[in-house]
């Protein structure tokens, strides 16, 4: 790759040698610790109502491939119930015309009661999981 680097977990110093032409002034670093960006929980009894969630872009939540997973099913494959967007216990929720994008993780993800959910023209694109 273009560039080399080593992060001491001890000192907490992240170290980045630039091997490319070129000053290393204009460089951005980013760093996440986020794996979910929006989070609407409630219950059966006192849900999350009304929200919609419209022409946002989400990206570059950390990633969650190595965490704990579910088998909803009890079959042969398994479900990581998180995502930049987590609903639980949502009534009458929209999440239309969004770009997800370079999320280590799942997009969306909807569990336990959740009625009224409409999910449309979204654009999920170069993600981690689903």
């Amino acid at each position: 790759s273009g560039a080399e680097w080593f992060y001491n977990k001890t000192t907490k110093i992240l170290y980045y040698y630039n091997n490319q032409s070129g000053s290393p002034d204009n460089l951005v670093f980013e760093a996440t610790n986020l794996k979910v960006v929006l989070n609407y929980t409630g219950t059966m009894d006192k849900p999350v109502e009304n929200q919609q969630i419209r022409g946002m872009t989400i990206r570059d939540t950390q990633y969650t491939y190595m965490d704990d997973h579910g088998m909803p099913s009890g079959g042969d494959w398994g479900l990581q119930r998180t995502g930049a967007i987590y609903a639980e216990g949502v009534k009458n929720l929209t999440i239309s015309t969004n770009v997800m994008t370079r999320l280590d993780g799942n997009a969306i993800s909807v569990n336990k009661y959740a009625r009224d959910v409409l999910i449309y023209r979204n654009e999920i694109v170069w993600n981690g999981d689903n």
